[in-house]
């Protein structure tokens, strides 16, 4: 880091001062229930953010995505704490997008290094390709079980190893592995139970 005085929160809270995600127009609400998806937003405390990456240990050979990044936080924390070799962040809502942008740029200023390590996707988390990820993290507290299934069975199409972190426990563990559940404390619940599941081989459960 170039700036190795200022501690990862007091970075975040410079670069997010005057953003926030909670509140979006008409538009992009209707955009987010179109796609099937939830509208609803909801954060990962900052020192809850960084138990769950402590668990992940994220190295240079790994591509981290988000789906349903809001404004990046997640993103921007996770490229900026860990050997991550890229973080990317998948998010419909257009004005939640161009938020996670100035964001990204603000945080660039601090640490030209992130320009290579972070990618800010405008797209349905539903068709974005995923074959690269070798941990995905999904906010899916607020999605019905209707979605959810379809989430998992939209994950099940990649067969390549990865991690998977969701807020929600799948309707349909046939090809993933439970690895850990852990406690961590969310904007809208503390202790909310966070699933760490594993992509099953092939001949693991044929």
């Amino acid at each position: 880091m170039t700036q190795q005085l200022l501690t990862t929160r007091t970075l975040m809270n410079r670069i997010y001062k005057d953003l926030c995600g909670f509140e979006i127009p008409s538009e992009d609400n209707q955009r987010v229930k179109k796609s099937k998806g939830s509208p609803v937003y909801g954060e990962i405390r900052h020192a809850a953010l960084n138990k769950l990456l402590a668990f992940l240990k994220l190295d240079k050979k790994d591509v981290f995505y988000d789906l349903g990044s809001g404004v990046g936080k997640v993103v921007i924390h996770t490229a900026l704490t860990t050997l991550v070799k890229k973080s990317v962040g998948v998010e419909l809502s257009l004005l939640r997008y161009k938020e996670a942008s100035v964001a990204f740029g603000r945080a660039c200023e601090y640490e030209p290094l992130l320009k290579s390590k972070i990618t800010l996707l405008h797209k349905d988390l539903m068709s974005v390709d995923l074959s690269e990820a070798t941990v995905i993290y999904v906010c899916s507290t607020a999605f019905s079980i209707k979605f959810m299934k379809e989430v998992s069975k939209r994950l099940a199409q990649f067969t390549h190893p990865f991690r998977l972190v969701s807020l929600q426990e799948l309707p349909d563990e046939k090809h993933f592995r439970l690895l850990k559940i852990l406690r961590l404390d969310m904007s809208w619940m503390r202790s909310t139970p966070v699933h760490i599941y594993e992509r099953r081989s092939a001949s693991s459960h044929a």
